[in-house]
């Protein structure tokens, strides 16, 4: 299984590099003709980051950095497959004796497949599949000069629109429903926006904030109209306001890192750019500060880390449980989307609130996947994340802040599970 995957993972990133090599030369295209920068010496001044500015207007997404997404994205989808699929049941015992047991204990069978939540993992599979196809899609569409422009804009609407549904929820004192059209549970004071979780919508609002961020700037550099730059500050300065008042630790800690990673991509030495994302973090450490002072509610939160009074948190004890579930199904997993069907067994507290998802991204992976399939997903992202930093030099401003807002939904779904959520994994894709 692992072989198949790393080789059908290794295949499409082949694929999409030389679709970059063939179609979309990007900066080399410069190299070719060297009386495109000789044309205009002062292009290279206007922009801060040099040939990149040139490059970018060159360059068209898709290639190598969709070729190695759908490649990461592939990995849940075959890894789903194969825990669905009916297998021998020596073979079954062989890798995962604790499935085989309770496989038999239900109904006994020749075949059985690895999971343990047969419905889970074909709605997962089939979820699986749909961000495989919004990354091909994009592949496609991205190519199209000022698609990816569109699509940032289209998340800025988003973001704004929940900030704005937020405001009216505060203007109205409605802690009990959203537009008084969904009730939250009883006993709940969670809701921001158009989720019911805090922690969720800030993930979400993570991703628009920072795309919102890079186009303003980008705007600025460009000399927009003074309306419509105007018009996307404010919607910045709404998104970042609801942000704050998630209170979500998690995803201010990952909003300080996001902007530290902005700040540096757009204010740094291109080929030195580490004392810039250092100002970005005293930067980003002062604004967590600041919070901490001006906002009573996240500066109460954040006392539970320095007493330790968060190790008794519902959340933390989820992570020491799953922790057992992990060991017992290391090598393929429970099955994708079968913790909800598992975890019970394994839990210790005593609430009356069902665990969907461990909140933390690793032990859904490692306690779905398998540690196997997990390293590999993992491994692939690291691949990813480095090879977007190296051509990094390639990307408009706009981008740039769209990859900040991804990376800060990524660190927050470390401690959440908002990229679980439609609302939030398919505009991260």
């Amino acid at each position: 299984m692992l072989l198949g995957l790393t080789a059908l993972s290794v295949l499409m990133a082949h694929r999409g590099a030389a679709r970059l090599a063939n179609d979309h030369r990007g900066a080399a295209g410069l190299a070719s003709d060297p009386r495109s920068l000789a044309s205009d010496p002062r292009s290279l001044a206007s922009d801060p980051r040099g040939a990149a500015g040139l490059a970018s207007e060159h360059r068209l997404p898709g290639g190598w950095l969709g070729g190695w997404l759908v490649a990461l994205l592939s990995v849940p989808v075959m890894a789903g497959i194969v825990q669905l699929v009916p297998l021998p049941l020596r073979w079954v015992e062989w890798v995962s004796s604790r499935a085989a047991e309770l496989r038999l204990s239900v109904q006994p069978a020749r075949y059985i497949p690895l999971t343990l939540d047969l419905p889970a993992g074909l709605f997962e599979l089939a979820r699986a599949l749909t961000l495989v196809g919004i990354a091909l899609l994009w592949g496609r569409l991205g190519r199209r000069r000022g698609a990816s422009r569109v699509v940032f804009a289209g998340l800025a609407i988003v973001g704004t629109l929940q900030a704005m549904v937020a405001l009216v929820h505060a203007a109205e004192h409605n802690h009990t429903s959203i537009l008084h059209l969904y009730a939250f549970p009883p006993a709940w004071y969670s809701g921001l926006g158009t989720f019911v979780n805090r922690n969720h919508a800030a993930n979400l609002l993570l991703l628009t904030t920072f795309a919102t961020a890079g186009l303003v700037v980008e705007g600025a550099q460009r000399g927009e109209a003074p309306r419509r730059r105007w018009l996307g500050v404010g919607a910045l300065l709404l998104q970042i306001g609801a942000l704050l008042f998630s209170f979500s630790r998690g995803g201010l800690f990952a909003a300080a890192v996001a902007g530290a990673v902005f700040y540096g991509l757009i204010h740094g030495n291109p080929l030195r750019p580490r004392r810039a994302l250092l100002r970005g973090l005293c930067l980003g450490g002062l604004g967590l500060a600041i919070a901490m002072v001006c906002l009573p509610g996240f500066g109460e939160r954040m006392r539970s880390l320095g007493d330790r009074s968060i190790l008794h948190y519902e959340k933390v004890r989820v992570w020491r449980d799953s922790l057992a579930l992990c060991r017992d199904y290391l090598a393929v997993g429970a099955g994708r989307g079968a913790f909800a069907s598992v975890f019970p067994v394994y839990r210790t507290g005593d609430e009356d609130v069902s665990v969907p998802y461990p909140a933390a991204l690793p032990l859904q992976h490692l306690s779905e996947f398998g540690g196997p399939v997990a390293f590999l997903l993992w491994l692939l992202g690291v691949f990813f994340v480095r090879g977007l930093w190296l051509r990094r030099h390639g990307f408009s401003t706009a981008e740039l802040g769209a990859l900040a807002g991804v990376c800060g939904a990524v660190l927050h779904s470390l401690v959440d599970f908002g990229l679980e959520l439609p609302g939030v994994s398919a505009p991260t894709v």
